[in-house]
């Protein structure tokens, strides 16, 4: 350590034992070789306090005799149960901050030095904040009297202005005594300016200085590493390690200094784990990942102190490092069963509301480790159950704002099907009591880790096996029908009642049939399955939702749907054959065009209504209620308002027990929950019962629960966004049609259509109109060029196989001709009649 200053060496127990160093600059900075390492230091008019690297704390006091001069005491040791983290002087009086978060205080002038709670006048310090700018230059304002800010003048300023002597070096650290101040620069060099009649700039110079001038350091010492600096009152410190001293260099209270501190220590933890000293190992690990703090502190973005820059947007962390680390401890076994006593000990304690972003690097760490775990031992049933700490880190994230949330796709691992159809039955059989004892671990429990591609992997997994179950299981001949397979659930269907046939067909179907593959038969081909499926779907569905029907409420713009407040009973059935459709569709495979809010969804799951889904659903409702949410108390009072209101053109008293109840401040909450409830549960929810009872009919539940309510929706609905250059990537041809002209024709007028156009084709081709929820990479169509046998091909008009996503072109002479039947196919395909 370096020291310049008013009695600069103030009684520290060097390396030799005086107490004092020959090696001084004539600038007066004398270099300090204490026995030692210096966590934090402070200095006040009577007392230095200073704590060392092992978390104890000590002070030393000055005394002034009757002749002026000041002597200073013995170095006394503070005795407290905690460790000390940071210190704070007074005149008399030290304030200190443990590692639990407590402010106590020790009284230097009467012994025993026992530390106390802060109370009263004891604990009313002068506790002086400096800032320093993320980009490194430094701003001053104040007192310029002694020339302590840096502006070349004595002048005071009232506002913050650039020490422009320091443009161009990156200041890491500043401090500042009573009229001098201190920086230091990312190059490790410290400059001072202020008042020097101490000696405590460290120059020696008659005047005092108000720019910003070096500190001459002892050159004997070699290139000291600066860390950091400390000026109070007339004195100035500046703490150094050498290279030795990087690397051997003290313990934190967790066991983790520095970054590569943390790499000796790794590299230790590993090699000792089998010989005696184990045990005390074993307890430096537990320490070091049972704190949040110390995580944080061990993998900070360290070159150019890039992790004072952070953000929402940049953490500040050295995942890299980390990493590497957590890799390194977890190749043995009883360093990773360490580690997960220690974060499970950590987790609860996870504060839930953290001031700073800095507070959520911890989730980042965690996640980081979790995923070095994943990649060696998560397949395996191990001792360290990683998708429950996973879910605890989920949970927590949840109740962080929005803003800075992490994204959930940060906590999804990928696998492959293998492993999924691995992991489903296992599920599957659990769920039917198969394992006696030890259960294997089942990645289906935990869907929090799995991204929507793996999700909807095992939920069509599950409906295939449970089709081919029933087609076993139920696939007894029909003796009435001869024509029915009975190893699908068939529709035979006329395009011309296709809305009321549907329903008679489910209505008088075994509700075992529905689980097994579904095919559709349409009158005028009777003999062709499958390829009708999803234009069953689409066309259905479009006639049920549209305002035509008169089956659900549609909101002010005529956008969303939703379920009437006014259902008869007879009616019932149809919102039970609706939710059996919506099942029928999921479990096929099939996009459907189905115009609902997210609370739909969100129902599905058994997640409760809130307020932004009314602002979804009826924007200027969802308004006027956040608006009497915003309410000041006095307005609010003054509007006589009541429980009444008016939902789907009927009156509704939100309090039957307390008919006409104002709306107050003070209930303004529980009106707006009740609005809520009502429009989406209470005037629903037999309806909604019926939809849900024939949804799980078909699709099972478990299951269903694997999604978030936006993927089941997305799932279901498929996504407006359209890769059209994906979809060409992924087409496929004949091969002895692959340079066919009529296929260069086709992408040419294919390029010319317009977007509605394009997604017409779409629904042309498979079915449906909008994109699957995981990209046009679903999409491969199969492009057939074919020479009509009678008549010209130029007559014919494209077609289309939507189950199979097949294109068939005939051999058109023409650009312009295969544009005019191609447009015409498709309006004919919009204008379907039902």
């Amino acid at each position: 350590m370096f020291s310049w200053g008013e009695d600069c060496q103030r009684g520290f127990y060097v390396k030799d034992g005086s107490g004092t160093d020959s090696t001084t600059t004539d600038d007066g900075v004398h270099y300090l070789s204490i026995s030692h390492h210096i966590a934090d230091l402070s200095v006040g008019r009577n007392v230095l306090a200073f704590v060392k690297s092992n978390g104890n704390a000590f002070f030393i006091r000055t005394n002034e005799s009757e002749d002026g001069r000041r002597a200073r005491g013995r170095q006394k040791f503070v005795k407290h149960k905690e460790k000390i983290e940071a210190v704070s002087c007074g005149d008399d009086v030290v304030a200190l901050l443990s590692v639990s978060g407590k402010v106590l205080c020790v009284d230097t002038r009467h012994p025993p030095f026992t530390p106390s709670w802060c109370w009263d006048s004891m604990g009313q310090f002068l506790y002086l904040s400096l800032l320093l700018p993320a980009h490194g230059a430094v701003f001053t304002f104040g007192s310029g009297q002694h020339g302590q800010l840096g502006h070349n003048s004595l002048r005071n300023e009232l506002r913050p202005r650039l020490v422009a002597e320091l443009w161009g070096a990156k200041v890491t650290k500043i401090a500042c005594g009573r009229n001098h101040t201190l920086v230091l620069t990312e190059s490790k060099k410290v400059y001072s300016f202020g008042c020097e009649d101490q000696g405590q700039l460290g120059h020696r110079e008659e005047s005092n200085p108000s720019v910003p001038l070096p500190v001459r350091l002892p050159q004997d010492t070699g290139e000291p590493k600066i860390i950091n600096i400390f000026a109070e009152d007339n004195c100035s410190f500046a703490r150094c390690l050498s290279d030795e001293g990087i690397h051997k260099g003290s313990k934190t209270d967790c066991g983790i200094a520095s970054q590569h501190c943390l790499d000796n220590m790794v590299d230790k933890w590993i090699s000792e784990c089998d010989s005696k000293p184990w045990k005390k190992k074993k307890q430096e690990i537990y320490r070091a990942f049972s704190s949040a703090s110390c995580l944080n502190k061990s993998f900070l973005e360290q070159s150019g102190d890039k992790h004072f820059q952070t953000s929402p947007k940049y953490h500040g962390l050295n995942l890299n490092h980390a990493q590497l680390a957590f890799k390194k401890l977890l190749t043995k076994e009883s360093a990773r069963a360490k580690i997960e006593a220690a974060v499970l000990h950590l987790l609860p304690s996870l504060d839930q509301k953290p001031v700073g972003v800095e507070g959520l690097r911890i989730y980042l760490l965690l996640n980081e480790l979790l995923h070095a775990i994943q990649k060696q031992t998560w397949l395996q049933s191990t001792e360290l159950n990683l998708l429950l700490v996973l879910q605890y880190m989920y949970n927590a994230n949840s109740r962080v704002a929005e803003t800075r949330r992490i994204p959930e796709s940060d906590f999804c691992v990928s696998a492959d099907e293998a492993f999924l159809f691995e992991d489903l039955q296992h599920w599957l059989l659990q769920s039917q009591q198969k394992y006696a004892n030890a259960e294997p671990l089942i990645l289906c429990k935990f869907p929090i880790v799995m991204d929507l591609q793996s999700k909807k992997t095992v939920f069509d997994m599950n409906s295939e096996c449970t089709q081919r179950q029933h087609q076993v299981a139920f696939g007894l001949p029909d003796k009435l029908n001869p024509l029915s397979n009975p190893n699908f659930f068939e529709l035979r269907l006329q395009r011309a009642s296709l809305f009321e046939g549907t329903f008679r067909e489910l209505e008088a179907a075994p509700h075992s049939a529905c689980k097994k593959p579904l095919v559709v038969y349409f009158d005028e081909d009777p003999n062709i399955k499958d390829v009708y499926k999803r234009d069953l779907f689409h066309h259905l569905f479009r006639k049920m939702v549209s305002e035509e029907s008169g089956m659900f409420m549609l909101n002010d713009s005529k956008t969303l749907a939703w379920f009437p407040s006014n259902a008869t009973e007879e009616s019932k059935r149809n919102f039970f054959l609706f939710g059996l459709l919506c099942g029928l569709a999921l479990y096929n495979q099939c996009i459907i065009h189905l115009p609902f809010p997210l609370v739909l969804f969100k129902k599905l799951l058994s997640l409760e209504p809130t307020l932004e889904d009314m602002m979804e659903f009826s924007p200027t409702v969802g308004r006027n209620l956040q608006t009497i949410l915003n309410y000041e108390d006095d307005v609010l009072d003054n509007l006589y308002m009541d429980f009444l209101i008016n939902w789907d053109g009927i009156d509704v008293d939100l309090d039957p027990q307390t008919p006409g109840k104002p709306l107050t401040s003070q209930n303004k909450k529980e009106f707006v929950e009740a609005y809520v409830n009502h429009a989406f549960n209470t005037s629903v929810e037999s309806l909604f019962q019926e939809f849900k009872r024939g949804f799980f009919l078909v699709c099972d539940q478990d299951l269903v629960r694997l999604f978030r309510p936006e993927e089941l929706q997305g799932v279901l609905v498929g996504q407006d966004v359209y890769d059209w250059e994906k979809f060409k990537q992924n087409t496929v041809y004949e091969l002895e049609h692959v340079r066919h002209s009529t296929i260069k024709m086709f992408w040419e007028v294919f390029d010319e259509l317009t977007e509605e156009q394009r997604k017409d084709f779409l629904r042309f081709l498979t079915g449906y109109r909008r994109a699957p929820i995981l990209g046009m990479d679903q999409v491969h169509m199969e492009v057939r060029v074919t020479r009509i046998q009678s008549g010209t091909c130029d007559q014919h008009f494209p077609e289309a196989l939507t189950c199979h996503s097949i294109l068939n072109l005939p051999f058109y002479s023409t650009k312009e001709i295969l544009r005019d039947r191609l447009t015409e196919a498709l309006l004919a395909d919009t204008d379907f009649t039902l």
